[in-house]
């Protein structure tokens, strides 16, 4: 029996002085989950922008740690008249953290960086583990774009490998661009994949780290307000449950700096249904969604790739190729739903009923680019033929529990 034991940390928003401020928060929680014997902890997104704080000038940054504490659990009358005196200062003074985070990227992106690899690298080689670092918003020069990106390091303190963010939110947006690949990264427990945040809500990333043979979904997740980390956590589940992995999600909880709401979540290590105890799908959970925690639980491989074999219908083994035809030419015209009722009209009408006029009319001014049609759509009758693939990944040999 092969045992994973994985940790997701449900960790604050706060805003350091230093960086060994935050060093010393995360050591905190790195040694209890070394006690509990984990083999790979998964930090919340964005949780490396904890490194930018430090970076910014003095008198903005006790701006944002007043404004800081007036949104905590319990701030006190004081705390909350300053912090709203705090905050609005603080956007005079350029557009509150937003503003300062913009600059930043831009002027001391080398620094930002560095500062976020060899913190993260330090820890997992300290504590002998892998660690996903969260992610952070880091510049890309070369691109001249901005990216929010989670990097995995190995128990050596090595670099594994990163995953870009694909699906942004609107404070994303403002900030970043979209990622535009999505790999397995390889590891002595197996191949997982990095899914962040809102990735989640759709289901194309884990199925395209599935079919590159992850057995782990790993997610930093921040989410705000009080509807979003409950959609991002159910989509994850739906994720892991259909492609048949295991999945740890780990939400950032507390107050947001970047804009409205505060960030909630309960972080979980999550499987199919019929692998846990309850058959709710849940190994363990934190308990409440806006307090800092972490949890652990163990994942058997074995009975993973049992499940694989013996489950009703074989999930990965079969596929509704009545849909491959279809979803093939939606893809490759890269189209939403929303667009995909008159792409589809046009490529073959035969899928569905006519539309109506007015529809058609509304419609009619979505552009169809016909070589990206004509090569993704060979792409995609590729992976329908290659579909399931053989299940020869060339795994190292396992270091975990036996």
């Amino acid at each position: 029996m092969i045992q994973v034991n994985v940790a997701v940390v449900q960790q604050t928003m706060r805003v350091y002085k230093t960086p060994d401020e935050y060093q010393a928060d995360v050591k905190r929680f790195m040694r209890q989950v070394k006690s509990k014997q984990a083999d790979i902890v998964v930090f919340p997104e964005l949780s490396g922008l904890m490194l930018a704080y430090p970076l910014i000038s003095g008198v903005k940054r006790g701006l944002l740690k007043q404004a800081d504490r007036a949104g905590a659990r319990r701030p006190s009358i004081v705390d909350k008249v300053l912090g709203r005196v705090a905050g609005t200062t603080a956007g005079v003074l350029g557009g509150g953290m937003q503003g300062s985070l913009e600059r930043l990227l831009r002027k001391r992106h080398g620094e930002l960086f560095e500062a976020y690899i060899e913190f993260f690298a330090d820890l997992a080689a300290e504590y002998g583990m892998y660690v996903v670092g969260g992610s952070v918003y880091l510049y890309d020069q070369g691109r001249d774009e901005v990216r929010n990106a989670s990097y995995l390091f190995d128990p050596q303190g090595q670099i594994v490998g990163h995953q870009e963010k694909l699906v942004l939110t609107q404070r994303d947006e403002e900030l970043c661009s979209p990622g535009d690949q999505i790999t397995v990264l390889p590891t002595d427990l197996g191949p997982v994949g990095l899914i962040i945040g809102s990735d989640a809500l759709y289901p194309e990333p884990a199925r395209a780290l599935a079919i590159q043979g992850a057995n782990l979904l790993l997610s930093p997740a921040a989410c705000a307000g009080p509807l979003l980390h409950r959609q991002v956590r159910e989509a994850f589940h739906a994720r892991v449950r259909e492609n048949q992995l295991f999945g740890a999600i780990s939400f950032l909880v507390g107050p947001n700096n970047l804009g409205p709401g505060q960030y909630a979540g309960r972080s979980a290590v999550l499987a199919p249904l019929e692998l846990t105890e309850r058959r709710d799908g849940v190994f363990q959970e934190t308990g409440a969604s806006n307090v800092e925690s972490f949890v652990t639980s163990e994942c058997d491989l074995e009975a993973l790739t049992g499940l694989w074999e013996t489950f009703d219908p074989p999930l990965r083994h079969k596929m509704p190729l009545a849909c491959a035809s279809m979803l093939g030419d939606f893809y490759a015209a890269r189209r939403t739903v929303s667009q995909g009722y008159e792409v589809l009209e046009e490529v073959s009408e035969e899928y569905l009923p006519a539309l109506p006029e007015e529809t058609k009319e509304s419609m009619a001014q979505i552009p169809v680019s016909e070589p990206d049609l004509d090569v993704l759509e060979s792409e995609a009758e590729q992976v329908t033929e290659d579909w399931p693939f053989d299940s020869d990944w060339d795994e190292p040999q396992s270091e975990s529990k036996v």
